[in-house]
């Protein structure tokens, strides 16, 4: 009896043994499970902070380059006006020199005086066209 009293204790002893290894190593996959489940809720709440900064990032370029276009429009429009009134000039030229040839073909003794004429006629259009 005695014996098998010891053959228990001994087994008590192994199997108490056996359960504190079983138990610290419980303990240790919690502890990794939990470290493991606060790095990823770390880097899960970080997310979205890296997805605000590249989001602002990127609607700070588009905002850059809208205003470009905007001022890229603004400026075609300004070409194109600038254009419809050089070719307006130019038609009204072409009208005017035929004109001044007709009055130099008349009179020939006029011609310094419609050249002058065309020449301030040029100037000041050009002058209303460029700086108005």
């Amino acid at each position: 009896m005695a014996k098998a009293a010891r053959d228990g204790a001994e087994q008590l002893e192994k199997e108490k043994a056996a359960f504190e290894r079983h138990k610290q190593t419980e303990a240790w996959a919690t502890t990794t499970g939990l470290k493991q489940v606060r790095t990823l809720a770390k880097l899960l709440s970080d997310e979205p902070k890296g997805w605000r900064e590249a989001c602002a990032r990127e609607n700070e370029k588009l905002y850059r380059v809208r205003q470009e276009v905007t001022t890229l429009k603004a400026a075609n429009a300004a070409l194109l006006m600038v254009k419809a009134a050089a070719e307006a000039v130019a038609k009204e030229a072409g009208a005017r020199a035929a004109k001044a040839l007709e009055e130099v073909n008349a009179d020939p003794t006029n011609l310094n005086k419609v050249v002058e004429d065309l020449h301030v006629w040029v100037a000041l259009t050009l002058e209303f066209v460029f700086f108005a």
